[in-house]
């Protein structure tokens, strides 16, 4: 268990070390965020892209990510169909959004959330999906306010803020190109193919390219303040209370970052809750299991669709 332990605290620091090492892998700038908008919340400026019509849907990233990796997951499913405005926003310190001090801990987080969707979708109800951190913050949501969310989706969420509580597997590398392993910087090579169960030239590129990106746009002093145990958990249990609107809950088998077990507790107290623990994947199970990940998504929204009808 200690060594378990050991190997989980590496991997999350070697997440700063990501930081520094891929700011030369990226290409994309503010500039380039050509659909990016901003507006101000009770004091907290956040920047958000939208994109369609129709059902709200709010889509949060993980940490210390920003929104363009929550859009590259998930616009691929949207290509395919209609009648969903879905939101992308950076939550404060992430991405283009400054850090704010009305922003200190995940209370904060799930507070300024919330009300950011009563601006922009305002006398609504709506969806909600979240990658990891996200999907922490999403559970939280459903915990506070259950009437005001028609649907939830959790990827790879985190359901204990606790690292050293974590039940996670050992990493697994089930498919591995040499080519695309030297593909790593040496310094990031540990971490990154530590929590990668598939480890071929396309995932690798996304991984460089998206999430190196996405992190070289945080601010590093905030993250590393927030990231601390008492600033990072939700002061209440997001266990607390079930929900009963259509979810979809996707875990990764190899996932040594959140594991998937801890996520089959939450399934159990959702009696409308789909939950999957994909093989072949580890933390990043959208880009591993990419034809899957789409499948069950397309699979959830039908089933946001008959409810919402019915």
């Amino acid at each position: 268990m200690q060594e378990q332990y050991v190997l989980r605290r590496m991997l999350l620091k070697g997440i700063v070390v990501i930081v520094l090492v891929l700011l030369s892998f990226t290409t994309i700038t503010a500039q380039e965020e050509t659909n990016l908008m901003n507006i101000t919340v009770n004091g907290v400026e956040i920047f958000y892209e939208t994109r369609g019509e129709g059902i709200p849907l709010l889509i949060l990233h993980g940490f210390p990510l920003d929104h363009t990796v929550a859009l590259s997951a998930y616009e691929p499913v949207f290509a395919e169909r209609d009648g969903f405005q879905r939101f992308y926003p950076d939550m404060p310190g992430m991405g283009m959004s400054p850090a704010s001090d009305m922003v200190q801990n995940s209370d904060d987080m799930l507070r300024i959330m919330t009300e950011f969707m009563g601006e922009v979708a305002p006398d609504q109800t709506f969806l909600v999906a979240g990658f990891s951190y996200g999907g922490y913050i999403a559970q939280g949501m459903v915990v506070q306010n259950p009437d005001l969310i028609d649907g939830l989706m959790l990827m790879a969420p985190v359901v204990n803020p606790d690292d050293a509580d974590r039940d996670v597997p050992e990493p697994m590398a089930i498919v591995v190109d040499p080519e695309a392993v030297e593909m790593v910087p040496e310094s990031v090579r540990g971490t990154v193919l530590g929590s990668t169960a598939v480890q071929t030239k396309p995932v690798i590129q996304r991984i460089l390219t998206e999430l190196g990106g996405a992190m070289s746009r945080g601010d590093a002093e905030f993250l590393a303040t927030f990231r601390q145990t008492e600033n990072y958990q939700l002061s209440f249990d997001v266990h607390e209370a079930s929900y009963d609107k259509p979810t979809l809950i996707l875990t990764a088998r190899q996932d040594s970052i959140v594991g998937y077990a801890g996520a089959f507790t939450v399934a159990r107290q959702y009696p409308r809750a789909t939950y999957a623990a994909l093989d072949r994947a580890g933390h990043g199970l959208y880009m591993e299991q990419d034809a899957l990940f789409m499948l069950l998504t397309h699979e959830w929204l039908d089933r946001v669709e008959e409810s919402m009808m019915g």
